[in-house]
């Protein structure tokens, strides 16, 4: 096995590629625009200097400075092998600001990216991307601009691995679109594919080369809110299209102008995704998860008329079944969007009564932070229903 110092030799010669390579050292306290960890290949040709903000809801709390540059280096060593060489600097601790929690199209413009420098921000859920709505796991508000959004990682819904998603945003920071549609995830080796999965790890050659401009402002930029795909009419969805389509959705969510068109007897088809696997009188593996059943009532709230923002009223303050927090947070800041296209007075009424913390607690099973948090999330949505579009 040759000498110690040998071994070490031989460690450090593969370490990029077969993850024999120690935890970063890491300046927790470090003052913004002085260097908290350096990260990454140093053969890299240059820096990226990467600022980090995330909200302060309970759930962010664990992406420190010290877990934020481990999974910038994992970015770096995973694509790598690729053609990728990427080194990163975090400049200062993660900032912790409010207002970050559920990140939309109207929080995320108070942001802006700066060229020379990757912002990024990790909030605890994103409630849109441009056109799209529902359950989304990250979101380049403009593609080809080194601003990026990820929501915290929830190791039961979100199937493929953290590094994955940032590196499919930052892919969408220069200028990368997807490769295949929503719902059709037909290149599921590619980690710019509409759903990535744990086996979303490939970059083809010309995705590779556009990675050396990370960082960087990329102009003109060739579309707004970036979903990454090309620019054009996108076809109308077809009512019997529907379900297949967010059954198959990725974590870009689900789009909605190919759906404006769809009414409420449409659109109260995806009650059935609503259902959990055990009062529908199914398995465990008919279950559709917690992603589906979000995007499936963020639909419902946000282009339903009458019928279906009564039905997803129903939903949020029933008494039985599963009572996740996550798909009542996702379905009032729909609810609160959709009375911009179809205002009600039952469900500004609803929303209204919403905002007391008391209202929730009714279900005793809810925590006092849990009906807190709904309380919170219903005044928020009824500023949105209060706002013009």
């Amino acid at each position: 096995m040759g000498n110690p110092f040998q071994r070490i030799a031989l460690c450090c010669a593969v370490a990029l590629l077969a993850g024999c390579h120690s935890n970063p050292k890491v300046d927790e306290a470090a003052a913004p625009g002085t260097v908290a960890c350096r990260v990454g290949d140093e053969s890299a040709l240059r820096a990226i200097q990467v600022e980090v903000w995330r909200g302060r809801e309970e759930g962010l709390s664990a992406y420190d400075t010290t877990r934020v540059c481990q999974q910038l280096q994992e970015v770096s060593r995973q694509l790598l092998p690729q053609g990728v060489r990427l080194r990163f600097e975090v400049m200062g601790a993660v900032q912790t600001h409010t207002g970050l929690g559920r990140a939309n199209n109207a929080t995320m413009q108070s942001i802006t990216a700066s060229d020379g420098r990757l912002r990024l921000v990790i909030v605890d859920a994103v409630a849109q991307c441009g056109d799209a709505a529902g359950y989304i796991l990250g979101c380049t508000p403009q593609l080809g601009r080194p601003l990026i959004y990820a929501k915290r990682h929830d190791p039961f819904n979100d199937r493929a691995p953290e590094w994955v998603i940032w590196a499919h945003e930052m892919g969408h920071a220069v200028a990368l679109y997807h490769p295949d549609a929503p719902g059709m995830s037909t290149v599921p080796e590619r980690i710019m594919t509409y759903m990535p999965l744990p086996q979303s790890r490939v970059l083809v050659s010309h995705e590779s080369a556009n990675f050396a401009q990370l960082g960087s402002v990329i102009s003109p930029p060739r579309m707004q809110a970036a979903l990454g795909q090309p620019p054009g009419p996108a076809a109308r969805i077809a009512p019997e299209q529907l379900l297949p389509l967010v059954q198959g959705a990725g974590p870009h969510g689900v789009p909605l102008g190919p759906l404006v068109h769809l009414g409420d007897a449409a659109l109260l088809s995806l009650g059935v995704l609503l259902e959990d696997s055990a009062s529908a009188g199914g398995t465990a593996s008919s279950d559709p998860g917690w992603p589906v059943r979000i995007n499936a009532l963020v639909l419902m709230a946000e282009l339903g008329g009458d019928g279906a923002q009564a039905h997803v009223r129903q939903y949020l303050t029933r008494q039985v079944g599963p009572d996740n927090l996550d798909i009542r947070l996702y379905g009032l800041s729909a609810l609160g969007r959709g009375q911009r296209r179809h205002p009600t007075q039952a469900s500004l009424a609803f929303l209204q009564q919403a905002t007391e913390a008391g209202f929730w607690c009714a279900d005793a099973r809810r925590s006092a932070g849990d009906c807190a948090a709904l309380a919170d999330a219903a005044s928020e949505a009824l500023r949105d229903a209060q706002s013009r579009p």
